[in-house]
C-alpha cells in the first residue's frame, strides 16, 4: 500500500517522466491497487485526488446539443481550454472516481457520450481522439465508458459495427488482435472479450472454445502468462488473460497456485511488483499483478469486476448511480 500511496503523490522516478501526459492513468493504477488491497484509507488526500481528476475534465465548448467532452491525460499540456479529451483517459478517470467513492454527478455525461461516439470509425473501430490511432484498446474504452455512465441505449457507439470489428479481429488461433489481420495478443484479446461482454455479444465469438484454448495456452511452465506465443511470462497477463478466462467462464481451468507463485516471485523488496523477476517495479505491472491475484481469490483481496477493470464494490456504486 505504501508503494501505491507514494505513486499517487506523484513521486515517480525519472524513468517514468515519459508517462507524465498520461498521469490520469497512473492515478488509476495506484487507486485501483489500493481499492483491491482494501487500503483506500491510506489515501489521506482522497478528496484532493477527486478534485484533481475533475480538473482534467474537458468541458464542452458552447451550449449546443452536439458539444463533446471527456477527460484529458493530465495537466502537462497546459490550459485545458485548448486541450482535447482522450478516450483511454476518460475511461481511467471514471474508473478512478468510482474507486474513490465518487458518484460521478459532476461528469458532463451527455457530452462524454457524444465525445465517445465522435471517435468511432465507419468500420466500428475507435480512436483515442479525433485523428488518433484506432485499435481494440479504444473499442474496450468506449464500451466501458458507456457502461460506467449507464448508457443502456448505447448512444455512444454503433453496436453492430463495434461487434463486427471485434469479430473481424479474431485470429485463426482464436485470440484477438488489435485489428483485423493482426497477431493475437493477450491485451487486445482482453479488450475484445471484455467489450463483447459489456455489449452483451459474447456469443458473436466465432468459437468460444477456440478462444478459451488460446488463452489457456498462454500459461507457461514458470506459472505465469505470456502475451503471445513464444514470449516470456509477464505479470500483467495474469489479469489480461485471467479476466478473459473469467468472462469466458473458464477461470477454473487456470493453474491458480502456479500463477500466484509466479506473481509473488516478482515482488520488489522495496515495494511494488515487476513484470518479471529481476525487473524494476512500475505502477502498471504492480496494479495488474494484484488484480490477477484478486481474480484468483488470493490473499483476501477485494473481488474484481473482470470486464471493467474495477472492484466489485466500485461497480456496485456505478450501478446504484445509474438507477437514480
Amino acid at each position: 500500500a505504501a508503494y501505491f500511496a507514494h505513486v499517487l503523490n506523484g513521486e515517480l522516478p525519472e524513468a517514468f517522466q515519459a508517462v507524465d501526459p498520461n498521469r490520469v492513468s497512473v492515478a488509476y493504477f495506484a487507486v485501483l491497487s489500493l481499492d483491491v488491497l482494501g487500503a483506500r484509507a491510506s489515501v489521506p488526500t482522497e478528496r484532493a485526488v477527486i478534485e484533481w481528476l475533475y480538473a482534467q475534465q474537458v468541458i464542452p465548448r458552447g451550449a449546443g446539443a452536439g458539444a463533446t467532452g471527456g477527460f484529458r491525460g493530465g495537466p502537462s499540456a497546459g490550459e485545458i481550454a485548448v486541450d482535447m479529451a482522450h478516450l483511454a483517459s476518460t475511461y481511467t478517470a471514471l474508473a478512478t472516481l468510482l474507486a474513490l467513492g465518487d458518484n460521478l454527478v459532476r461528469v458532463e455525461r451527455n457530452a462524454v457520450l457524444l465525445g465517445v461516439r465522435s471517435t468511432q470509425h465507419a468500420d466500428g473501430a475507435f480512436s483515442a481522439y479525433a485523428g488518433g490511432e484506432a485499435d481494440m484498446r479504444f473499442v474496450f474504452c468506449a464500451a466501458a465508458v458507456g457502461t460506467l455512465l449507464g448508457d443502456r441505449e448505447w448512444s455512444c457507439l454503433d453496436h453492430a459495427s463495434t461487434v463486427a470489428y471485434i469479430v473481424s479481429s479474431v485470429s485463426y488461433e482464436g485470440g484477438i488482435g488489435l485489428g483485423p489481420g493482426q497477431e493475437a495478443h493477450g491485451g487486445s484479446t482482453f479488450c475484445g472479450i471484455a467489450a463483447l461482454s459489456l455489449l452483451g455479444a459474447l456469443d458473436a465469438l466465432p468459437s468460444r472454445a477456440q478462444t478459451t484454448r488460446w488463452c489457456l495456452q498462454r500459461q507457461v511452465t514458470t506459472g505465469g502468462f505470456q502475451g503471445r506465443a513464444n514470449k516470456d511470462a509477464d505479470t500483467c497477463y495474469s489479469y489480461w488473460i485471467g479476466a478473459s478466462l473469467a468472462l469466458l467462464e473458464a477461470a477454473d481451468l487456470v493453474s491458480a497456485r502456479e500463477s500466484s507463485s509466479f506473481t509473488c516471485r516478482c515482488q520488489y523488496r522495496l515495494g511494488g511488483l515487476c513484470k518479471q523477476e529481476g525487473a524494476p517495479p512500475d505502477p502498471l505491472h504492480s496494479c495488474l499483478s494484484l488484480c490477477g491475484l484478486a481474480l484468483l481469490g488470493r490473499f483476501g483481496l477485494e473481488p474484481m469486476e473482470p470486464a471493467l477493470g474495477i472492484t466489485a464494490r466500485a461497480w456496485a456504486l456505478a450501478r446504484s448511480q445509474c438507477e437514480h
